[in-house]
């Protein structure tokens, strides 16, 4: 038994309306004749305005009190663009030196469409030169409106972050606005249900000095060594090597040293400012974009300096909700899970970050099988690893302009995405 797929095909548009302040188009089909009512965006080719404006414009009323009425109805139909149409447009004024728009020159548009109509021109070449120098305009129009939103956004972003340097904000890709629905925080909330359940313990060292937190009598080694005694065992010190020494977390620069969950010293903690054992706290002094990607990827980050392997980059901020809520939420994109908070007996983690509706500038850095960024648990404000901060730490020297990526397979939550990386194809089958 075989089956054959019937291609839906629009034959042309037969006729225009505003419904609720939008254009819509009756289309009929070519098989079956079938008629029925279309928004723009949903047009498949802009050849079919094209040639419902040069069988419309011989039909139109020549009274003198019609003129005006008659230009503002062809004009709303050739300005409307169709699906990516304004995008592709946009791509047409790129060179290698960047996005080059044209100055506006909305005057000589509209007279070159009121001559169209009032000499009743029906050419399609010359219809179609008068629609894209329409379009034009409109694409100007909204790319004005887009900067003024990402330079909003930029400002607003600014005052809110906790970045030691300013991040921008760009889209030299298309004509996307900044995601309405983020709300940009710096830390980790917690939803109601989240908060009742959380056990929060913040303990504080007593060392004197950033030197005496190097030690294993800074009461931070405790937390570090279980956590170390799990993942592997206690290894045994070299010859000469004073005993009281241990692997700290950062070198003196507050470079990461190692992989494993960091337990930072707190504002209860004796030692002072310039202490070896504050890093993420004292927020990233990398130089961060947030542009629009040229590979699909919407989104992403880079780094407009380079950056030292080990470098302190950025954190994951996001509402903390437990996993029977997480499972509820609508949009799984943003949901973070690290090994450290998986609990392998229930299958699931207790704790589950959710950056979609409330976030920061790492909900943006996208993956890659081959990622510069590594992932990493650091504890300042708990002493409870899986309610540690998601830290994004330089996995190796990173070039300025590079964009910034992590893996996606070491969480949890992201294995149902795609990859779009450049070293794979797509490993989620």
């Amino acid at each position: 038994m075989s089956s054959t797929t019937h291609r839906v095909e629009i034959d042309e548009i037969i006729d225009d309306k505003i419904a609720e302040n939008e254009t819509l188009f009756q289309v009929r089909l070519k098989n079956p004749p079938v008629k029925f009512w279309l928004p723009c965006d949903k047009m498949p080719s802009e050849d079919l305005i094209i040639k419902y404006v040069i069988r419309l414009i011989p039909t139109l009323p020549s009274g003198r009190r019609e003129v005006a009425r008659n230009f503002d109805r062809i004009y709303d139909l050739v300005k409307k663009p169709v699906k990516n149409e304004l995008n592709n447009l946009m791509n047409s004024f790129r060179t290698l030196r960047g996005l080059e728009l044209p100055f506006s020159n909305y005057y000589f548009v509209l007279k070159s469409l009121q001559n169209l109509i009032h000499e009743r021109i029906t050419d399609y070449e010359k219809i179609a030169s008068v629609r894209r120098d329409i379009l034009v305009e409109e694409m100007i129009k909204e790319r004005q409106s887009q900067l003024e939103n990402l330079k909003s956004t930029e400002i607003d972003i600014n005052i809110i972050s906790d970045h030691r340097k300013p991040i921008k904000v760009v889209n030299d890709y298309d004509l996307e606005k900044f995601p309405s629905s983020l709300n940009y925080i710096n830390e980790q909330i917690f939803t109601k249900s989240g908060e009742k359940k959380m056990e929060k313990v913040i303990i504080g060292c007593e060392c004197k000095s950033s030197e005496e937190c190097r030690r294993s009598s800074c009461s931070h080694y405790d937390f570090e060594r279980d956590v170390l005694s799990v993942i592997q065992p206690t290894k045994k010190a070299k010859a000469g090597e004073h005993s009281n020494l241990v692997v700290v977390p950062y070198d003196d620069r507050g470079r990461s040293l190692n992989m494993y969950p960091k337990f930072e010293c707190n504002e209860l903690c004796k030692c002072d400012a310039n202490c070896s054992r504050k890093v993420v706290q004292k927020g990233s002094n990398v130089e961060l974009e947030i542009f629009r990607t040229f590979s699909g990827c919407g989104w992403g980050v880079r780094t407009l300096e380079a950056i030292e392997e080990g470098t302190f980059v950025c954190k994951y901020a996001g509402e903390i909700l437990l996993w029977e809520e997480a499972k509820k939420r609508d949009c799984h994109e943003y949901l973070f899970d690290s090994e450290y908070s998986h609990d392998w007996n229930k299958g699931h983690s207790r704790y589950i970050i959710d950056g979609y509706r409330y976030g920061n500038i790492s909900r943006f850095v996208n993956h890659n099988c081959e990622p510069n960024l590594s992932v990493q648990i650091v504890c300042i404000e708990n002493i409870s690893v899986e309610l540690g901060e998601i830290c994004f730490f330089a996995a190796k020297d990173i070039a300025a302009n590079e964009e910034l990526s992590i893996n996606y397979k070491d969480l949890i939550l992201r294995h149902h995405q795609t990859c779009k990386c450049s070293t794979c194809y797509d490993y989620y089958e």
